[in-house]
């Protein structure tokens, strides 16, 4: 990205972002974030923006398509991460028939890291996709909201010399330039993704990029934890990283399973038991997350949860999973970024 070839008041912010919310970050720790609570105190402008632009730009917390009922397959993708060669590839390999009744859900992180974010959002909107947003992709637009609203960042005086984003939104190089190459329309479809999808009663099931707290309902989870989600700590608290507490599935499978799980229990007794009858609501119909997220750990099966971010961008596989069945399909990836996160 060359920011003189721009527009003088696009270079200008694109220049000043680069400076103040890129150049910090490039020599730290990419999962170096700590999200605060929404709601939480903002005594300073700072504080404010960061507030502004995430109340702006956070997704709908869930959807349950009426189109849904008529799919006879469903093909849950994990994170694809721009590419789009490896999207096709396992589209084959699972034999993929819009005709037929299959509905492929995109389990987030669409996008970034990889070289052909947009030709991914392509093929997701020509095949009718449907996606929840990913943390990657939520960085994104939170880019893109940026440039579309330059005023956010003269009112905090964040364009003077000096002045610094603070960690809150991670906009880096990176998803800059993913925002700032995207079509409107490949915009408008991630920014249509919610934080959870859910499958019909049947299955059981919801997709979703990085997981749940635990010990709350998931009709009353918070679409930045469930974009972001790795740990819970001992405090109850949930965090972003993995080094510290107890993987969220760990917790999440206990209480299925009714063996505990006492990191931050509620009395609103978390998720609920499984096999409950169907109602309608989020909270009875779902037992099995489907999710992203954690190329750490890697492929992630449990009986209640199901991780499918096996690395595909660092030279691993990318995974898919068909319902109804659990069935688990592989294809190998070209190694685009050397970094594990």
């Amino acid at each position: 990205m060359v920011l003189s070839s721009l527009p003088g008041a696009k270079a200008l912010l694109l220049g000043s972002l680069w400076a103040f919310c890129v150049l910090p970050g490039l020599g730290s720790d990419a999962r170096r974030m700590r999200f605060t609570r929404r709601g939480g105190d903002l005594s300073g402008g700072i504080d404010a923006v960061v507030q502004k632009v995430r109340e702006s730009i956070l997704p709908e917390l869930y959807t349950a398509p009426k189109e849904f009922n008529s799919k006879k397959r469903f093909i849950i993708v994990g994170d694809i991460h721009g590419a789009a060669k490896e999207f096709d590839d396992i589209l084959k390999q699972v034999n993929f028939s819009a005709e037929n009744g299959d509905q492929v859900i995109l389990a987030g992180d669409m996008t970034v890291k990889g070289p052909d974010s947009n030709e991914v959002l392509k093929k997701a909107m020509e095949i009718k996709a449907a996606c929840v947003r990913g943390n990657q992709d939520h960085r994104v637009v939170a880019a893109q909201y940026m440039l579309d609203n330059p005023d956010i960042l003269q009112e905090f005086d964040l364009l003077s010399v000096g002045a610094k984003l603070p960690d809150g939104l991670q906009v880096k190089a990176k998803q800059l330039e993913v925002a700032q190459n995207m079509p409107a329309e490949d915009m408008a479809y991630l920014k249509a993704c919610p934080a959870m999808v859910q499958l019909p009663a049947k299955y059981r099931m919801a997709v979703m990029h990085a997981g749940v707290e635990p010990s709350k309902p998931l009709s009353k989870q918070d679409p930045e934890w469930v974009m972001n989600i790795r740990n819970v700590l001992d405090n109850g608290e949930p965090s972003s990283e993995k080094d510290d507490g107890v993987g969220w599935f760990t917790l999440y499978n206990e209480l299925k399973a009714g063996k505990g799980g006492n990191k931050g229990d509620s009395t609103e007794k978390t998720c609920g038991k499984p096999g409950g009858k169907p109602s309608g609501s989020l909270d009875q119909v779902v037992d099995h997350i489907v999710y992203g997220h954690d190329a750490g750990r890697g492929l992630n099966q449990l009986e209640f949860t199901h991780g499918l971010d096996s690395g595909c961008v660092y030279g691993r596989q990318l995974s898919a999973l068909i319902m109804p069945g659990f069935e688990l399909v592989q294809v190998p990836c070209k190694m685009y970024e050397e970094k594990v996160e």
